[in-house]
């Protein structure tokens, strides 16, 4: 059983694989954590002269070019292609009943 654990611990942080990058891991964590709290205090300190949907707007299209610049090229595109649009298109047309 012990060997068992040690395998699969050994798998999760072995150095030689080629896409064990830990501090790259560490990095990108920070910066979507200051992201995520500069983007909510942009939103509340615009929530004081700006109606609530010119700010959403703004999240979103701020989020786009964020997007943008970290999938330029072909690398956006793929993040488009869908095996199943149908359902896609469904599940984000869903809503529940309030």
């Amino acid at each position: 059983m012990n060997h068992e654990r040690d395998t699969v611990a050994s798998a999760v942080v072995d150095r030689r694989h080629p896409d064990s990058r830990p501090m790259l891991g560490i990095v990108l964590m920070l910066v979507s954590g200051f992201m995520f709290v500069t983007m909510d205090m942009l939103a509340k300190y615009g929530a004081e002269d700006l109606p609530v949907p010119i700010i959403v707007w703004g999240r979103y299209v701020f989020h786009l070019a964020i997007m943008v610049a970290l999938f330029p090229g072909t690398r956006l595109r793929r993040l488009w292609k869908t095996k199943r649009p149908i359902a896609l298109s469904l599940r984000g047309g869903w809503r529940p009943p309030l």
